[in-house]
């Protein structure tokens, strides 16, 4: 294994253990869930780790959470959530020519939010509708949102804030992101 693949398994553990930290520890209990920063951190390791370790970070750090608070039955949305929030990423900063902008970052946090939103109420108004028929469906999707609109207003606001700290005191961080695309022009 070369010294390059080992510090992006290495981060890619880091970024995966970042994100069960961020989503058990920095969080405020909305009921019935919770709202945390752990969506904000998948961002990040998206920017620093690139698409596919940044997936691989996202869903094992969630994996774990999952785990560990008595979610494991639906942790296969909560994975599905986090890979189409990150290829949804992916499309967007590939779009944008990976430019780092103050612009391009806090629309990638907006982004996320946005897609998370999407992803969940799609869930549960399909899960809604299988248990209780079309009457209701609808409304109570939209009425178990609460803590999900809350973390993604968090998302978008926390991403480039967080970004724009770790980059300018910790720029290792996004140095194997940097290696990637340069090994993608060539």
């Amino acid at each position: 294994m070369t010294p390059n693949k080992t510090r992006q398994l290495i981060y890619t553990a880091l970024f995966a253990a970042i994100i069960f930290l961020g989503t058990s520890f920095f969080k405020i209990p909305v009921p019935p869930a919770i709202v945390h920063l752990g969506n904000a951190l998948v961002v990040i390791s998206f920017l620093a780790l690139g698409t596919t370790y940044g997936m691989i970070s996202a869903c094992v750090g969630f994996f774990i959470f999952d785990l560990l608070n008595n979610y494991i039955t639906s942790v296969h949305f909560t994975l599905l959530e986090s890979i189409i929030v990150i290829l949804t990423l992916h499309v967007f900063y590939t779009h944008v020519q990976h430019k780092d902008t103050l612009k391009n970052i806090a629309t990638l946090g907006v982004l996320a939010g946005i897609v998370k939103i999407i992803v969940i109420f799609t869930r549960k108004l399909i899960t809604n509708y299988l248990i209780v028929g079309n009457s209701t469906a609808f409304g109570l999707a939209l009425s178990s949102m609460t803590n999900t609109f809350i973390t993604s207003a968090v998302t978008a606001i926390f991403v480039p804030i967080l970004y724009f700290a770790l980059k300018k005191y910790l720029p290792i961080l996004f140095t194997l992101q940097i290696h990637d695309k340069n090994k993608e022009r060539d």
